[in-house]
């Protein structure tokens, strides 16, 4: 009558709304978007060859397959997708969906997204200079401004990193002169529960390798919650359409978005609006392979 080893996680707080019954749907779309993962990573790899990590890429895009223009390639692709397609309108949509309804009066989740201004580039061709998400800049949350993005103004600075030189640079004129400062005695508990003296990070110092990416000297997000916000922010129909659509079942308003809550149903908006004209791209590759053999890397 419950999910085992899930149970204990899944309900019996305050803060956790769904039903045993709702855990158990999400549970099992879970087990199955492993499947799902297998088969997203075998459409890369019609194209690519390999995934993760392909290693045959070229200026102009992918050429390891040599029989790109084979009908077999592009069968298995399509069918392929149409698996992950359903996947999304079946099970994710709906999970986010019923999260959304569940969830829509938790404070746990409303809170405060954090850094929220977003940094989106151009993303994922579908025809020629036709971008399925557009680039742009969005400051402090205030989606009534959508900026275009200034190259020169993105930096790296090195203030917690292992590097000398701690100034914000442009990535062009990056430097790398190691600083290893090294881990400062502190205390942790171990694997019995105790109180055992260790080596940590030194989080008031340096503490990584990795530089911090600035735009204009401030912080910002990347990834699905910035795609999708500015894209509605800029009123790309695309986007739009599927981002009125979610917002009118679950009954949340547009500024849930900054927050746990929407971050989570970004990603799911993301992959809807991927898989609502992946096929768009799709048809634009089979008519550019029927009529045009110039726009792509030639084989030497």
């Amino acid at each position: 009558g419950n999910l085992g080893p899930f149970a204990n996680a899944y309900w019996g707080h305050s803060t956790y709304k769904f039903t045993p019954e709702q855990n158990l749907i999400v549970l099992s779309h879970y087990l199955e978007c492993l499947r799902i993962q297998r088969t997203a990573a075998q459409m890369m790899a019609i194209f690519g060859a390999k995934n993760p990590h392909p290693q045959s890429l070229t200026v102009g895009g992918v050429t390891c397959v040599m029989d790109l223009m084979d009908p077999a390639r592009m069968g298995e692709y399509m069918s392929k997708f149409a698996e992950i397609k359903e996947f999304v309108d079946r099970a994710y949509y709906p999970d986010i969906l019923m999260a959304a309804k569940a969830y829509a009066n938790e404070p746990s989740v409303l809170n405060d997204v954090g850094v929220s201004n977003l940094f989106c580039y151009d993303e994922f061709l579908i025809g020629k200079n036709d971008h399925l998400f557009k680039g742009g800049i969005i400051l402090n949350g205030d989606i009534s401004k959508v900026y275009d993005i200034d190259e020169n103004k993105i930096t790296e600075e090195a203030t917690r990193s292992w590097y000398k030189n701690d100034k914000a640079l442009h990535p062009y004129d990056g430097e790398t002169e190691a600083n290893y400062t090294g881990l400062v005695d502190g205390e942790s508990i171990d694997g019995e529960g105790k109180l055992a003296h260790s080596k940590l990070f030194d989080t008031k110092g340096k503490y990584s390798w990795i530089k911090a990416p600035r735009y204009d000297g401030l912080p910002m997000q990347v990834g699905p919650i910035a795609s999708i916000v500015i894209n509605y922010a800029k009123g790309n129909e695309r986007v739009k359409k599927i981002v009125d659509e979610f917002l009118s079942k679950s009954g949340l308003p547009l500024s849930a978005v900054f927050s746990t809550l929407g971050r989570t149903a970004a990603r799911m908006l993301e992959a809807k609006v991927v898989a609502e004209h992946t096929m768009d791209a799709f048809n634009a590759l089979i008519e550019n392979l029927k009529t045009d053999q110039e726009t792509c890397t030639k084989y030497v």
